[in-house]
C-alpha cells in the first residue's frame, strides 16, 4: 500500500450539546451509541494512521463536539507528537468546532497546538437560532459563538467559519457572506443543506445566482492582485482551466482522506461514519488494514466522473468532480446517482467561472496573476 494520507479525521466525541436542523450526524453520534473516544482507541488510530502517511499528515480533531472531550484532545497531541518524532512524519493539528464550550484553558491549547480552527455558524442572529439550538432546546448559539470568536481574535488565533445555507436563506447568501467575513474569519464556505429530495427549483435558481455573484467576486480579487476571503468553486475553476488540474473525484476520501470513529471503525470520511457497508475496518484489529479496507477504497476510485453514468457527458465534471460519494448515497441509496440539486447548481457556477476565467486570461497581466496564486495555494 502507498503512502498517499494526508488527512485523517478523529471523531474524539459522537456527542453534541446542539441540535440542528440540518445535522447530517444525526445530532451527533452518527445513528450510533452517543460516547467519547477513549485512550485506546485513540492510540491506536494515531499508531496505525502515521504508518500511512508521506511526509506531512492533518490530525483533524472531530465529532460531534469534540471539545466535549478536551482531555483526549490533549492526549492526542501529546501521543501524536511522539510518534511523529519517531516516525519522521510531520503532524499538524486542526479542529471543527462549533464554538459553544470553550474555555480559557482550549484556548491556550489551541494558540500552543493547533493550526487551524474551523467554526461553525450559519449567520446573523436570527438566521442561525432558527436552524441551530442548544440541546435543551433554547436559543443563543448566535451570541456564544461570537463570544468565542471575540476570545479568539484576542489571543490571535486565526480561524474560518464554514456556514450552511437552507432553503429560506438562499436569497442571503451574499449578506451572510459579508456578514460571516466581518467576524474576522481568515475563511469563509458556505454549504448548502441539500435533501434526499432536492430543493425546489425557485430557491435553487436563487442559491445558483448568489454563489455565482460571491464566486465571480472573489475571481474578480485574484485578477487584480488581491486575496480573497475565498470559496471553493473558483479555485478547481482556476486549477482545471489553467492548471490543467482534471478533477475524477470529488475528493480524497478513503485514499488521503480517513475518518477514525469512536469505536474505532474507519470510514472513508466523516459523512460515511455509521454505514456498515462502508467500514473499512478497525483500528483495534490487528490485520488492519486489511481486505476490507481495500475493498471499499477501491470502490470509491472507480466512482470517477468516467464512470458515473450522470456524469460522463457533463461539461464541468472534471472541474465539479462529481457529487459528494457520501451526499449521492443519503440522497439515493448508492455512491454513483447525483442529486438533481447539485447537478443544476455545480453545472451553472461552475459553467459561469469557466467562462470568465477564459475572458480573463486574455488579459496577460490577469492572467499572470491567476497563475500566481495557483502557485501561492498549491
Amino acid at each position: 500500500m502507498h503512502n498517499s494520507l494526508s488527512n485523517v479525521y478523529l471523531l474524539l466525541s459522537q456527542k453534541c450539546n446542539l441540535s440542528c436542523s440540518y445535522c447530517y450526524a444525526n445530532g451527533g453520534d452518527f445513528g450510533q451509541e452517543s460516547r467519547l473516544m477513549g485512550s485506546r482507541v485513540l492510540r491506536r488510530a494515531l499508531e496505525r494512521m502515521l504508518p500511512l502517511a508521506d511526509e506531512v499528515l492533518v490530525v483533524s480533531f472531530f465529532g460531534g463536539e469534540p471539545l466535549l472531550n478536551f482531555e483526549r484532545m490533549q492526549e492526542a497531541v501529546a501521543i501524536g507528537d511522539g510518534l511523529a518524532r519517531e516516525s519522521g512524519v510531520e503532524l499538524r493539528y486542526a479542529l471543527t468546532t462549533n464554538g459553544t464550550v470553550v474555555t480559557d484553558e482550549i484556548i491556550a491549547f489551541l494558540k500552543a497546538h493547533v493550526d487551524y480552527v474551523a467554526v461553525s455558524l450559519d449567520g446573523e442572529v436570527r438566521l442561525n437560532d432558527r436552524e441551530r439550538r442548544f440541546r435543551n432546546g433554547t436559543r443563543g448559539v448566535h451570541d456564544a459563538v461570537c463570544a468565542t470568536l471575540a476570545r479568539f481574535r484576542e489571543a490571535g488565533i486565526r480561524f474560518g467559519i464554514r456556514g450552511t445555507v437552507t432553503e429560506d436563506g438562499a436569497g442571503m447568501v451574499d449578506a451572510t457572506t459579508r456578514y460571516l467575513r466581518g467576524l474576522g474569519a481568515d475563511s469563509v464556505r458556505i454549504v448548502p443543506a441539500f435533501h434526499a429530495d432536492g430543493w425546489p427549483l425557485p430557491a435553487l435558481d436563487v442559491l445558483a445566482e448568489s454563489m455565482c455573484a460571491l464566486e465571480l467576486e472573489a475571481l474578480a480579487q485574484v485578477a487584480r492582485g488581491e486575496e480573497p476571503v475565498r470559496g471553493e468553486s473558483f479555485y478547481k475553476t482556476l486549477a482545471c482551466t489553467i492548471g490543467g488540474e482534471r478533477r475524477d473525484h470529488p475528493c480524497a476520501a478513503g485514499d488521503a482522506m480517513l475518518a477514525v470513529a469512536v469505536d474505532g471503525g474507519v470510514y472513508p470520511c466523516d459523512h460515511f461514519v455509521g454505514v456498515t457497508d462502508y467500514c473499512m475496518g478497525n483500528v483495534c484489529d490487528e490485520s488492519w488494514p486489511g481486505q476490507r479496507f481495500a475493498q471499499v477504497r477501491a470502490k470509491l476510485n472507480g466512482n470517477s466522473v468516467t464512470q458515473r453514468a450522470a456524469c460522463r457527458e457533463c461539461a464541468v465534471r472534471h472541474v465539479c468532480g462529481g457529487e459528494c460519494h457520501a451526499h449521492s448515497l443519503a440522497a439515493h441509496g448508492n455512491i454513483a446517482t447525483p442529486s438533481p440539486s447539485h447537478c443544476t447548481l455545480m453545472h451553472r457556477v461552475y459553467s459561469r467561472l469557466t467562462a470568465e476565467v477564459e475572458k480573463l486570461v486574455a488579459d496577460e497581466t490577469a492572467r499572470g496573476r491567476m497563475r500566481d496564486f495557483l502557485g501561492e495555494e498549491r
